[in-house]
């Protein structure tokens, strides 16, 4: 004859389920939050970015002193760095299946961006870079510089909204904002004669 499993065996055994099952949802709801608020957090930065540059720019043009303009150009260069770090925790958490992340296809980074903007000095691939603010003046070329890098933010929130149909974020995928963030750093990439990059060298 059979021996029945003990009724409190069973009570156990169902509630051990519906806790792992609770914990699962728990967890994966708090993933989908974690990336919400990422994607939430670089689009905010860039349109932040967008106008900032706006802003200096019609500023130029009106012939606004430098010292105006160096507040916003830091604020700018920690904008980038900002966006930076939201990109950088996404590809933490949310790499492709058995793949790691870096999000960058080069070292041309937006931290690398944000300190361009600054008083700080570089070299890339055996070229001196200075930082806009390195001379205390705004060139034309530091202008151009400026321009493009305000093409390049439009181009990405334009990349990042259309794929963002009444503001479902369920549908950027990691390997859709590699794609976004590759199509502005590559314009970068100093191998280029066109490289904007390259109206910062000496």
């Amino acid at each position: 004859m059979k021996k029945r499993v003990p009724v409190y065996l069973l009570i156990i055994a169902v509630l051990l389920l519906a806790f792992s099952l609770w914990k699962n949802y728990s967890y994966s709801s708090e993933k989908e939050h974690l990336r919400n608020n990422m994607l939430s957090t670089t689009l905010f930065s860039l349109k932040n970015i967008s106008t900032d540059l706006e802003d200096i720019l019609i500023g130029l043009e009106n012939s606004t002193p430098y010292e105006e303009c160096e507040d916003k150009l830091i604020r700018l260069s920690n904008e980038f760095v900002e966006l930076h770090f939201a990109l950088n925790t996404y590809a933490t958490y949310f790499p492709p299946t058995g793949k790691t992340r870096n999000c960058y296809p080069s070292i041309i980074s937006f931290d690398f961006i944000g300190r361009t903007l600054v008083g700080g000095w570089g070299e890339i691939n055996g070229n001196r870079y200075d930082g806009i603010m390195f001379d205390n003046t705004i060139t034309d070329k530091e202008v151009q510089y400026l321009t493009e890098l305000k093409k390049s933010a439009d181009n990405m929130i334009e990349a990042i909204t259309k794929k963002d149909s009444l503001n479902q974020l369920a549908e950027i995928s990691p390997s859709y904002l590699d794609e976004v963030i590759r199509d502005f750093t590559e314009k970068y990439f100093t191998a280029y004669d066109d490289s904007p990059l390259r109206l910062l060298f000496e």
